[in-house]
């Protein structure tokens, strides 16, 4: 069995959308199958590793910081915001995926891909898939790493534009009707189409941690253990422009007045943030409350969360199907957990795997007291327990093996 990934993140992007098809691209492989992976390029079109064909972005400007670079950037975007105003579906990535649609004969040389798993978002990447899988006539699986019309990720997008509310609608009927199979991150996507579209070849399979990830980690992660190490890897609103940290950092104002918590606590960021984000946590950075570490590598990302006292991980608070990566990571790792989430995925596997608290992501007054008690209350994990049993559902190789059995059987039965 070949099969030709369609996704736009990828390594060397250091994220949960970028590391799930980077996984199942090596799992493929490591049980003896083709996996070729088609993804934007950095810089100039090229095939940079093997197994990898990297397609120019022409949206692609990552560094800004020149006026012509700028400009480029501006315009395209203006462009695509003016479109979409006059009721044109217009997007960003419609340039990579011309780019990768012009390449088409290439890919099917390279790949000779017997199904394409098409991971969204973008949304072109579905466009994509549809295309290959009519012109090669091979079968297509749909990937949702989030929701399109269900709790979707692009919710702010949509509620302005009613052309890319009609062009998403259209595009999730037709990907519900030609896919041959869908995967979804969380089950409340999975019963979604299942119910919506009546589909019967729906899995749900969250991205679970690797525990290869983990055999070569720094000894030493950069946290101070006389501190109360509190530990965010990741993005918070760059990932889902619903998340706000905003009541957390204002509890972590309001403990630090507390001279004893205020020697005691430390707050680790490692990762990218918006504006609004930055400026919520300036105060605190220069007090040396809060430590930016900005972008580091993944191996110490994981040194981090296994050296931490508290892990935290905030979501979007009714949004059913969040599910993010540095959850499973934060599972593997062991340490108590503080989930800011309500009545979502995350919140429900915290509480079955009794890996620690969940409290609703705007509840100041209880992250306050959750926080003064973690820092100063020598049993404050008395409460929680973190039993390697409940744990072991999460691992990534148990939902790739059912992966891998959705794919053998649609390759098996066309």
């Amino acid at each position: 069995m070949n099969v030709l990934i369609v996704s736009y993140y990828f390594p060397p992007i250091n994220s949960g959308g970028s590391l799930r098809p980077a996984k199942m691209a090596e799992d493929l492989r490591r049980n003896g199958h083709g996996a070729t992976v088609v993804t934007h390029a950095y810089g100039e079109e090229r095939v940079e590793e093997p197994g990898v064909v990297r397609i120019h972005d022409p949206a692609y400007i990552r560094n800004r910081n020149s006026p012509m670079r700028w400009l480029r950037w501006a315009a395209r975007r203006l462009m695509v915001e003016m479109k979409n105003r006059r009721g044109e579906y217009a997007s960003v990535f419609e340039g990579w995926r011309d780019n990768v649609l012009a390449r088409r004969e290439d890919l099917k040389r390279i790949a000779h891909p017997s199904v394409i798993l098409a991971t969204y978002p973008p949304a072109e990447t579905l466009e994509i898939g549809l295309e290959l899988s009519h012109g090669f006539n091979c079968p297509l699986v749909a990937d949702f790493r989030d929701g399109l019309l269900f709790e979707p990720i692009e919710s702010r997008r949509m509620s302005r534009f009613a052309s890319v509310v009609g062009h998403y609608r259209n595009l999730e009927a037709e990907v519900a009707e030609q896919a041959h199979g869908i995967i979804a991150v969380s089950e409340p996507i999975g019963a979604y189409f299942r119910d919506r579209y009546g589909k019967d070849r729906v899995l749900s399979v969250g991205n679970g941690f690797d525990s290869t990830d983990y055999t070569d980690l720094p000894s030493d992660s950069g946290l101070n253990t006389r501190y109360f190490n509190v530990v965010h890897t990741g993005r918070f609103g760059l990932s889902d422009r619903g998340i706000s940290p905003a009541a957390f950092f204002d509890a972590v104002r309001t403990v630090v007045e507390d001279t004893d918590v205020a020697r005691r606590l430390r707050v680790h960021l490692a990762g990218e943030w918006t504006a609004s984000e930055r400026k919520q946590i300036r105060n605190l950075v220069q007090k040396g409350v809060v430590q930016d570490h900005g972008l580091v590598s993944r191996e110490r990302s994981l040194a981090m969360q296994r050296d931490a006292d508290l892990l935290l991980i905030v979501t979007q608070a009714r949004r059913t199907s969040a599910l993010s990566t540095k959850l499973f990571e934060y599972l593997y790792a062991r340490r108590p957990i503080l989930a800011l989430t309500h009545e979502t995925a995350v919140g429900g596997i915290v509480r079955d795997t009794g890996s620690g608290w969940v409290i609703h992501p705007r509840d100041e007054t209880r992250i306050v007291a959750f926080l003064r008690r973690a820092v100063l209350d020598s049993e404050w994990r008395t409460d929680i327990s973190l039993e390697w049993k409940d744990i072991q559902p999460y691992a990534w190789e148990r939902g790739m093996a059912s992966v891998r059995e959705l794919l053998n059987r649609i390759v098996n039965d066309i």
